[in-house]
């Protein structure tokens, strides 16, 4: 004899597939269900009539709506086939437990008792909290609120993986980074709001300019990244200079003040520029700021010529003082020449290697720049004059000393001049 409550629960035999909606693509079924899930919940008065509700959508989409109603639910993420299988016996133990109590309990408290006994294990020490609540959690671990792109929390687990799918597909992967230019000198003129209004409208404008494969991501402050998926670099160096006049024929107006801001691109290419994600990371990096050097407004790509050690002639007094030594005194030099990797200089101060050392160069402005390396060679030049070559971090470098350096070397390949002297 049939259970009187076996009547709300899903058939073994339904069918577990989408056919109906094969021409249909599987975000968009994904996408519905989470949509349909979040109105029966919303409009529901009775459990029992919410748990029936659920299960028409198992019987129309099969076991992906089993999958999905766990997802949204109880923020388990299981295998279609364990989904549907768990469903039945979650509808069996709903309606156990209403009899044993002997008045209706939440779909949400079976689920819990379900999966929190010994035989289903998979939730540990539940806490309770709202949809809403959980949603928003989600959201600001990942969304920036400002822009309303994703944020930095997510940036190297999305470029991890979108770096794997392109090398098991043989594909090329642009990664570009963007900078708002003297976006410092909008705050300090216009205040802070000002400011907040211009990232909000910029976040704006990135997302509604990208394709719907691309990821615009806030990686800080007002650096942006562009993610695109199965692009090459004269495709990607389209799309950043689309975004690059869409900015600057943009007005950005705020309480009657119009402002006009530009924005300027470093672009890289797996793997045509790098092989990792931190090779491609740093030379999306180091070409963004070529374009700051090269007068901002601008999108560069990474030149494969070995950037980073190519060296341009400097000749300056400079200021070197050595650090985590108790004692030290600021002694002169003068450099020779400098790259994005180090700087060489001479000096009657005898440095020993891996000595780490502070160095103040004045790149003819009113505020010197400080970088901070440490020393890789040592060369006597004559008994008390020494020849000193010291490496830095260009990912570490503040972003002041990388725009002046930057900006050196851009002037010396357009063959601005032969030497940058005192």
């Amino acid at each position: 004899m049939q259970d009187k409550n076996d009547q709300y629960i899903p058939n073994d035999n339904i069918s577990t597939k989408y056919d109906f909606v094969q021409n249909i693509d599987e975000e968009t079924i994904i996408d519905s269900l989470k949509m349909d899930i979040m109105n029966c919940i919303n409009q529901s008065t009775c459990d029992l009539n919410l748990l029936i509700q659920f299960n028409a959508l198992v019987k129309k989409y099969g076991n992906i709506a089993c999958q999905i109603i766990f997802q949204v639910i109880a923020d388990l993420h299981l295998d279609r086939d364990i989904a549907f299988n768990h469903w039945i016996q979650v509808n069996r133990h709903s309606l156990w437990l209403n009899e044993q109590v002997g008045r209706p309990l939440s779909l949400v408290a079976a689920i819990c008792d379900y999966f929190s006994n010994e035989g289903n294990r998979l939730i540990k020490h539940p806490k309770i909290t709202t949809l809403e609540h959980f949603d928003s959690l989600v959201n600001h671990s990942t969304i920036d609120r400002l822009t309303g792109l994703f944020n930095r929390n997510c940036f190297n687990d999305t470029l991890t993986h979108l770096l794997a799918l392109t090398q098991r597909e043989d594909a090329e992967l642009s990664l570009v980074f963007l900078d708002l230019d003297d976006f410092k000198l909008v705050n300090d003129t216009y205040g802070h709001q000002m400011g907040d209004m211009v990232l909000h409208k910029f976040g704006k404008l990135l997302s509604s300019s990208i394709r719907k494969s691309d990821i615009a991501l806030r990686y800080g402050g007002e650096e942006f990244v562009i993610l695109m998926p199965n692009t090459n670099h004269k495709d990607a160096l389209m799309l950043s200079n689309r975004i690059r006049l869409n900015v600057k024929n943009t007005q950005f107006i705020e309480n009657g003040t119009d402002l006009h801001i530009s924005v300027s691109g470093g672009l890289a290419v797996y793997p045509t520029h790098a092989k990792t994600t931190d090779e491609l990371i740093y030379s999306a990096d180091s070409a963004l700021y070529r374009a700051k050097g090269a007068g901002k407004n601008n999108i560069k790509v990474f030149k494969n010529e070995s950037r980073h050690y190519l060296r341009v002639p400097l000749v300056k007094n400079i200021k070197i003082k050595e650090i985590n030594f108790d004692g030290a005194t600021i002694q002169k030099a003068i450099s020779q020449d400098i790259c994005f990797g180090g700087v060489l200089f001479e000096t009657s101060q005898h440095y020993h290697v891996r000595d780490s050392i502070q160095i103040s160069i004045d790149f003819n402005d009113d505020n010197p720049t400080l970088i901070f390396g440490s020393v890789v060679r040592v060369k006597q030049i004559t008994d008390n004059y020494f020849s000193i070559a010291v490496s830095f971090s260009f990912g570490d470098m503040e972003k002041l000393a990388k725009r002046k350096i930057a900006g050196i070397i851009e002037k010396h390949e357009e063959g601005g001049y032969s030497s940058y002297s005192i």
